[in-house]
């Protein structure tokens, strides 16, 4: 029989935790969906009939360690995802918000903590490089700087501390429709991550061997 792993998603009511929380297999996780007291209404409505949901903030690691009582999994999807968002926005939600949700998830006992980062870590390169999960990091923006300090926090803590931690590189998560129109298609097929695609590869992130550490995966279709 299989054991149903109670899974922490936050940014549950975001673009891509919305589509998780609709869509993930209700057979083998229960869902504990995060949401901001900010939210709007009708996302945290749309949601509600997909799991359990909560409302708790980054920035206060109290809330935190109630979210993560009795949780297997932490899906951070929780994060300023704006490429042109300045430092201070960037400090509360992606660095301490960030630190605060794996101290919570070591202090509670949580497994693992699947971290959304994004291939901004890696925006620096020439656009015409194949880039690697053993290259260094190389950020375009002060975004992508915030998700390499994630990536090397959860390194720290799957490497150090025993909680083990994936990070992945998220492409340009858009639905199929948006490849339609050619002219603006194109331009993101190199780094395109479809919606199918990603809940795939955030389930076996949940359920890859116990034994590891650490990893960097790319998020890409």
């Amino acid at each position: 029989m299989t054991t149903i792993r109670c899974v922490l998603v936050t940014g549950a009511a975001g673009t891509i935790g919305s589509y998780f929380s609709k869509n993930a297999n209700k057979q083998k996780y229960k869902l504990r969906l995060m949401v901001h007291p900010s939210n709007p209404r009708n996302a945290i409505e749309a949601i509600t009939p997909h799991g359990d949901v909560i409302e708790a903030e980054l920035e206060k690691l109290e809330t935190l360690l109630k979210a993560c009582e009795g949780v297997d999994t932490v899906l951070h999807l929780a994060a300023i995802a704006d490429a042109s968002a300045k430092w201070d926005s960037l400090l509360q939600n992606n660095i301490i918000g960030t630190c605060n949700i794996f101290l919570a998830a070591k202090k509670s006992g949580v497994k693992r903590v699947i971290y959304a980062s994004s291939i901004h870590a890696v925006s620096g390169y020439a656009k015409n490089r194949q880039i690697r999960t053993s290259d260094p990091v190389n950020p375009g923006d002060l975004y992508g700087v915030s998700k390499c300090f994630g990536e090397a926090l959860g390194c720290y803590m799957g490497e150090q501390e025993g909680l083990s931690t994936i990070a992945i590189r998220i492409g340009a998560y858009l639905p199929y429709s948006f490849l339609n129109n050619q002219s603006r298609g194109v331009s993101c097929m190199d780094s395109w991550l479809s919606e199918p695609d990603a809940i795939h590869l955030f389930e076996r992130c949940i359920d890859a061997p116990p034994a590891l550490k650490f990893a960097i995966v790319h998020g890409l279709s």
